[in-house]
C-alpha cells in the first residue's frame, strides 16, 4: 500500500481508529474476549463461540504490526467456513478491542456518478481507478470521507479526512478533497448504496501479518429495503506475499481459495438499478464460482 502525504488529512493503511479510553477493555497479556452475550455477537450466522479466549493485541503489538506499506490478499467464503477459521486462529494471533467486544460495526456510503462509472470501471477492471465513500465507525461515533486508488501497478492509495460523524453531506472542501486525490467528476457524485458490516481485526503474534474478517454483510440503496448475504470476506494484510503464515496454512486446510469480491461492486449489482446487465452478470458469475 502505498502512503500519501498532506497536513490536512490522514493517509493510512486500514489501520483501526483507536477506541476512546473508557470504551476499551484493560489491555495485558491476561485479557481475552469471551462469550458476552448478544452484543458481542453480529446477526450474520457466525458463531460466538468462535471468538472465545482471544488475547486482546497490545498497543506494543499493534504498533508493530501497522503494515504500512503492505500487499492485501481477499478470500471470500461461507460464515461457516469464517467460524471455522476464527477457531484456528486463538494460539498465533491476538485481537483488536473494539468497545467490550472484538466487533466493530461499520456504515459505508459510497458515492459514483448517475452513469455509476467508478462501478463498471472496476467491474471492467481498468486501472486506475477510485471508490469514494464515507465510512461510519459506529461504536467509535467517528466518520470519514475516504477515497481508494487502485494503481496501474495493483497498489492501493488510500487518503481519508475526518468529519462530523453519520453526516454523508459532501462540503465543498470534500469535494476540493475528492478532485485533488481522485481527479473525478466531485460535483456531480452522488449517493449509491450503503453497505453495514462488523468487523475484527487480529494480529499475528510471532507473524507480520494483520488479519481482518468482515461479517453480517448487508446491502442498501435508499429508499429500498436493507439486503443481508451470506457470505464472510476474510483479507491478509503481509509485507510481501507469504505463503506459510498459520493463517494461509488454515485457509489451505480449509480449502479456501484466495479471490477478491468489492463491497461495493457486489452491493451495486444487488440493489442497484442502474447497473448495466453485463456488469450484473459479471457480479453474479463471480459469486456463483464461489460457492458461497
Amino acid at each position: 500500500m502505498i502512503l500519501l502525504a498532506d497536513p490536512r488529512v490522514e493517509f493510512f493503511g486500514e489501520q483501526p481508529v483507536p477506541d476512546a479510553p473508557d470504551a476499551a477493555p484493560p489491555l495485558g497479556a491476561s485479557s481475552s474476549f469471551r462469550e458476552g452475550g448478544p452484543s458481542g455477537a453480529p446477526s450474520s450466522g457466525v458463531r460466538v463461540g468462535a471468538w472465545n479466549g482471544f488475547e486482546v493485541a497490545s498497543p506494543a503489538l499493534l504498533a508493530q504490526r501497522e503494515l504500512l506499506d503492505r500487499v492485501d490478499r481477499k478470500f471470500t467464503t461461507s460464515v461457516d467456513t469464517v467460524s471455522e477459521f476464527l477457531g484456528g486462529l486463538r494460539d498465533d494471533y491476538h485481537i483488536l478491542a473494539a468497545g467490550n467486544t472484538g466487533w466493530a460495526r461499520y456504515e459505508t456510503c459510497y458515492f459514483d456518478t448517475p452513469a455509476l462509472d467508478t462501478f463498471h470501471e472496476h467491474v471492467r477492471g481498468r486501472r486506475p481507478r477510485y471508490k469514494v465513500r464515507i465510512r461510519h465507525h459506529v461504536d467509535r461515533e467517528r466518520s470519514f470521507l475516504e477515497i481508494k486508488r487502485k494503481t496501474n501497478g495493483g497498489k492501493t492509495e488510500k487518503a481519508r479526512r475526518d468529519r462530523a460523524f453519520r453526516d454523508i453531506t459532501l462540503t465543498l472542501d470534500d469535494l476540493e478533497f475528492i478532485h485533488k486525490y481522485s481527479g473525478l467528476p466531485a460535483e456531480s457524485l452522488r449517493a449509491a448504496v450503503w453497505t453495514n458490516f462488523r468487523r475484527a481485526t487480529f494480529v499475528g503474534v510471532s507473524t507480520n501479518e494483520r488479519i481482518t474478517v468482515d461479517v453480517g454483510l448487508s446491502f442498501m440503496k435508499e429508499g429500498t429495503p436493507e439486503e443481508g448475504v451470506t457470505f464472510g470476506i476474510i483479507e491478509l494484510k503481509q509485507p510481501r506475499i507469504l505463503h506459510s503464515t498459520p493463517a494461509m496454512n488454515l485457509l489451505r486446510n480449509l480449502r479456501v481459495r484466495e479471490q477478491s469480491l468489492s463491497k461495493y461492486c457486489a452491493a451495486v449489482a444487488k440493489v442497484h438499478e442502474g447497473a448495466s446487465p453485463r456488469a450484473r452478470l459479471t457480479i453474479s458469475r463471480k459469486l456463483s464460482r464461489m460457492k458461497l
